[in-house]
This record gives C-alpha cells, sequence and structure tokens, in this order.
C-alpha cells in the first residue's frame, strides 16, 4: 500500500480527531486498529476528511460489538 503525503496527512487528521473524542493515545492498540481502517479506506479512491470520517464511522458500526472505546459517540 502506497500512501501520498495527502493522504497520510488526511488519515493523520482523522485519526487525531477521533483520539481525541474517545481519549485514547495515538499508541494505544485500538488508535493503531482504526489507523490501519483509515489506510485501507483511503488507499481505495481519493477522499476528504468527511468521507473518510464517514467510511471509519461506518467500519466502526460493522464491528461495534467488538469494538470498546472510551466514548462510543464517534
Amino acid at each position: 500500500m502506497r500512501c501520498e503525503m495527502w493522504q497520510a496527512a488526511i488519515t493523520r487528521q482523522v485519526l487525531d480527531e477521533f483520539c481525541t473524542e474517545h481519549n485514547l493515545s495515538v499508541d494505544d492498540e485500538p488508535a493503531m486498529e482504526i489507523a490501519e481502517t483509515l489506510l485501507r479506506c483511503i488507499d481505495q479512491s481519493d477522499e476528504n476528511p468527511e468521507t473518510l470520517r464517514l467510511k471509519l464511522k461506518d467500519s466502526i458500526a460493522d464491528r461495534r460489538p467488538h469494538a470498546t472505546y472510551a466514548n462510543n459517540a464517534f
């Protein structure tokens, strides 16, 4: 998987927002899983931050029984 600079910047922006909302550090295991999910999502096509947030939200909803984040409001 090759990541362009703009993709990395958008991914980090959305990851940082997620971590802030869920009281996570980017070093926490759930944050790393989210980063992997974001990279898979952004690699599929050109994305803007809002579209990436929506894809992440859908991805989390699909595996919600297994996800235990500090604040499930994402």
